[in-house]
Order: C-alpha cells, then structure tokens, then sequence
C-alpha cells in the first residue's frame, strides 16, 4: 500500500522539477503541449480532418447516388417502353442493333476515306 507521505513527495519531486526549468524552457513546454493536443484533434483518429475527409467522401457518394437513380429510371422507363411494345422504342433498340425496315437502302459513310481522297 503506497502511503500518502511518498505520494506527496513524489508531487513534491515533480513540482520541483518543473521549477528547475527556466521561464522560456516552460513557455516552450506548453507550446509544445498545446500544439500536441491541437495536433492530435485535428489529425487523430476522429479527428477534425478525418471529419472533413469523410464529409466530402459523403457528398460525393450522394451526388454519384442521385445519378444512379436518374439512369435506373431512364432504364426502366425504357423497359416498360419495350414491355408495352412502344412502336418508337422498339424501332430505336432495333436500329442500335443495326436493324432496318423492309424496303429501307443503308448508305454506309467512311469519314477517314473522305478526308484522304481531299
């Protein structure tokens, strides 16, 4: 059991050695101190940055969500187009698959040749 007489002269001890340090030396001391304590709240663990990372990463993940369901809904409007056999759907999925109507003539145009034969 520790008695109270060697805990005051530990703080005794401890008080002393803090007083044997020079004015300057001190003020040195507690700058260092508080800027420890202020570096830590801002880059620790939960810090203050780690916060702004996280804030920034959120609404960057919000922004990329409204956008996914922007082109969910484009894409199921167009399901529903071509479940209800929709004539103008069905017509523009058929020719990004290079269909064309009965009776239709297909021009086929090469830009790179154009450009040569100039």
């Amino acid at each position: 059991m520790v008695s109270a007489r060697s805990k005051a002269d530990r703080s005794r001890r401890t008080r002393v050695r803090l007083e044997a340090l020079s004015p300057r030396s001190r003020r040195w001391l507690i700058i260092a101190v508080i800027v420890l304590i202020l570096l830590l709240f801002l880059f620790g663990g939960d810090g203050l940055w780690s916060s702004l990372v996280m804030s920034r990463r959120v609404a960057e993940l919000e922004a990329r969500i409204d956008s996914l369901e922007n082109i969910n809904l484009r894409m199921r409007e167009r399901v529903e187009g071509l479940m209800k056999r929709d004539p103008a759907i069905l017509e523009e999925e058929a020719r990004s698959h290079g269909m064309i109507k009965p009776g239709e003539k297909v021009y086929v145009m090469h830009p790179e040749k154009d450009k040569k034969n100039r």
